[in-house]
Parts: C-alpha cells; structure tokens; sequence
C-alpha cells in the first residue's frame, strides 16, 4: 500500500493522548503540538500517531520527525506536506498505543493506570472510584465518583497518601468538609 495515510494496526481506544494540535508551524506540513502533562517523553520518541477529533474519525500517522520547541514539540507526519493540511488538524488530538508508552520513574503514574482505582481513607472508609484525571495548570486533579456524586480531590502528597495498582486502591487523607456528603 503505497498511500502515505495508511491505517496502522491498533485500536484507538487502545491508545493514550499525547498531545494537542495547536497550530501549524512553517510551509512544509509541521505541526505544533501541546504535550498532555509535563513530560513530551512519549512524544517525541513514538513512530506513528493517532491524530483525530474525539468523538470523530481519525487516522494513524507515521511520525517523520520531532523537535523540541519550547515546552511544545514541532512534529513531521508523513503525508502531511503543506501548511493548509498541517493547519487543518487544529485542535486535533495525538495518541499513542499504551503499550508503547515510556516506563516512568517510581511512584509516577500515567492517567490512564489510574482511572478505575478505588479511594479510600487512611481508616479504611470506600470514598469511591477514579472516574478522570484533570492535569489543570496548578495541579492534577482526580475526579472521583462516589455514591452521592463527583468530587474532587487534588493530587498531590497533602491528600494523596499513596497509590497501590497491586490493590487497585489509592488511600487519601482528606481534610475537613472535603468529603462532605460523599463518603460512606
């Protein structure tokens, strides 16, 4: 198959997002892209990308070349060869197979491993389960559905006591009034 858009083998909902299409950079067909989260890691070292709209059609791409640019990463798809195709895919989102995903150092998780993990507090109350993870400017946010509805709970060491993927569980110690009305 000689067409350079050739869907690759690979399931979409099989993939994580990477990125985020912002614009297109130069005449030859580069994109800008935001990484998701702080790391471009995965971004720059992949071979093919999912680019798509969510909840629309999309298509894997085979990456021809990265750049670091800035906190952003200039990238070449194979196919995407002039400044109107390239700026066509704003807005569009990036997304690798998880299973080529980097290894992380330890106690860093990627979103997806945590999303379906139970809550519970230190004393061993159910608070509920990880339905999303928000990476918000100032912090990451789990999003968590318990039986009186959403709540969220920042991330980080203050709350986050610890994560356990062999339990499936994460343990928090909320603050006064956080779980108001959701926990059981």
């Amino acid at each position: 198959m000689n067409d350079s858009r050739a869907v690759l083998k690979g399931k979409e909902d099989d993939t994580v997002v990477v990125g985020t299409v912002t614009k297109a950079h130069g005449l030859r067909g580069e994109i800008k892209v935001k990484p998701t989260g702080p790391d471009a890691t995965n971004l720059r070292h992949v071979q093919r990308l999912w680019v798509g709209r969510n909840g629309y059609e999309g298509e894997w791409l085979l990456v021809e070349q990265t750049a670091r640019f800035g906190s952003d990463v200039l990238v070449k798809l194979k196919g995407v060869d002039s400044r109107d195709r390239a700026e066509s895919m704003r807005g569009s989102v990036l997304k690798i197979p998880k299973q080529e995903c980097r290894a992380l150092p330890p106690d860093s998780y990627y979103t997806f491993d945590l999303v379906g993990l139970n809550v519970e507090t230190r004393d061993g109350r159910s608070i509920g389960t990880v339905r999303d993870v928000l990476n918000l400017p100032a912090q990451t946010v789990l999003v968590i559905e318990t039986s009186g509805g959403e709540i969220l709970i920042p991330a980080v060491k203050q709350f986050v006591k610890s994560i356990d993927m062999a339990s499936h569980t994460i343990l928090i110690e909320p603050i006064e009034g956080m779980l108001d009305g959701h926990d059981h």
